[in-house]
């Protein structure tokens, strides 16, 4: 089963707007049992149906603009599964990946989230790191709205995310047999 997840940049309650900052296409595999995540980067450019007629025929756009243009307010895309189902179609034509189902958070969504689990405990391992997170090294427990801060952080590249893990119900799934591994795609 390949689940498309898509963390949207929309601030508000609706996601009538917004990019898809974080494109994760998450493999899970009952019969071995393995879970893989593979991250598409944002910026990649790609061909976007189903736009051109809206564009002046200009058909490619960087990867997240395949969520903008897929949501009500631009109209580009006329199907009720919006710009998570203009994304997983983008990502089918340009890759090949199959999409099963997908799953679309926005920001007021991940901070809901992150609190509904008990908050995340980050580890910062290094000066580097701590500079570019503005957290102290050590241990630290974030709530929703502090793990936004540092996810949405830039500077310095990505947060490395093996150090984040979920605390309270989600710690306890950890110890479950899925977890996470190198990507791979069934041929």
């Amino acid at each position: 089963m390949n689940v498309l997840v898509i963390g949207a940049d929309t601030r508000g309650d609706n996601y009538t707007y917004g990019l898809a900052d974080a494109i994760r296409l998450v493999r899970v595999d009952f019969a071995t049992p393995r879970v893989t995540v593979l991250e598409f980067p944002r910026d990649l450019w790609v061909e976007i149906p189903h736009i051109a007629d809206n564009l002046d025929e200009q058909d490619h756009e960087k990867l997240n603009q395949a969520f903008l243009y897929g949501q009500p307010g631009f109209k580009y895309w006329d199907d009720p599964s919006e710009g998570s189902g203009l994304l997983a179609l983008t990502l089918n034509k340009n890759f090949g990946a199959q999409i099963d189902h997908y799953i679309t958070v926005n920001m007021r969504t991940f901070v809901n989230i992150v609190n509904a689990v008990g908050g995340i405990d980050v580890n910062i391992p290094d000066k580097d790191t701590a500079r570019t997170t503005d957290l102290p090294i050590g241990n630290h427990h974030l709530d929703g709205g502090e793990a936004l801060k540092l996810v949405r952080n830039r500077e310095g590249g990505n947060f490395n995310a093996p150090t984040t893990k979920a605390s309270s119900s989600a710690r306890r799934a950890k110890n479950s047999p899925a977890r996470p591994s190198s990507p791979r795609f069934p041929r």
